[in-house]
C-alpha cells in the first residue's frame, strides 16, 4: 500500500508477491539501498512515487503484465542504467525516470511512440538527451543509449 516501505534504507532486495497487482504510491520511495526489485507478472500498475530515489537500483524489468507507470516512478534513481518497458505499457506519466542521470539503455517494447521533449512521455528522458522519435515495430525493439550525452539510437531483431 502506500508508504508501505517508504524510507527504508536497509532494505536491499524486495520480491513482490505474485497476487499483487498494484504497487502503492510511494511503496518504496527513499529505499535507498535498494538494488533489487522483482516485479511478477500479476502486476498491472506501478504507482506514482513508487521507487523515486532509490539510487541502488541498477535495472529495472517492467513486464508486459504492467500498462501503467505512474508519475515521478523511478524518479532519481541514480543508479539506474537500464530499463526495460514492456509491450502493454500504455501510459508513462510525467517524470518517470527524471534524474535517472546514469541511465544509458532504454529497452522499449511498447507501441509508445517515446520522443523527447514534445510528447506525453517525454519526461522518460534525462533533459541532457538529445530529441529523437522511437517508435517499435513488431520485430524490432528499439534500443536507446547515450555516449557523451548524445542520444544514440539502435534498433534489434529478435
Amino acid at each position: 500500500g502506500k508508504d508501505a516501505f517508504r524510507g527504508c534504507t536497509g532494505l536491499t532486495s524486495v520480491t513482490i508477491g505474485s497476487g499483487v497487482t498494484s504497487i502503492g504510491e510511494s511503496a518504496f520511495s527513499g529505499c535507498t539501498g535498494l538494488t533489487s526489485v522483482t516485479i511478477p507478472d500479476s502486476v498491472t500498475t506501478i504507482g506514482s512515487y513508487s521507487f523515486p530515489r532509490c539510487t541502488g537500483l541498477k535495472s529495472i524489468t517492467i513486464h508486459d503484465s504492467v500498462t501503467s507507470i505512474g508519475k515521478d516512478a523511478f524518479r532519481g534513481c541514480t543508479g539506474l542504467t537500464s530499463v526495460t518497458i514492456g509491450s502493454s505499457v500504455s501510459s508513462i506519466g510525467d517524470n518517470a525516470f527524471y534524474e535517472c542521470k546514469n541511465l544509458i539503455a532504454v529497452y522499449n517494447k511498447s507501441s509508445l511512440t517515446i520522443t523527447y521533449p514534445f510528447s506525453s512521455v517525454e519526461s522518460l528522458l534525462p533533459p541532457s538527451w538529445v530529441y529523437m522519435f522511437i517508435t517499435t515495430t513488431p520485430k524490432k525493439y528499439p534500443l536507446m543509449f547515450r555516449f557523451n550525452d548524445d542520444l544514440l539510437y539502435n534498433s534489434m531483431s529478435l
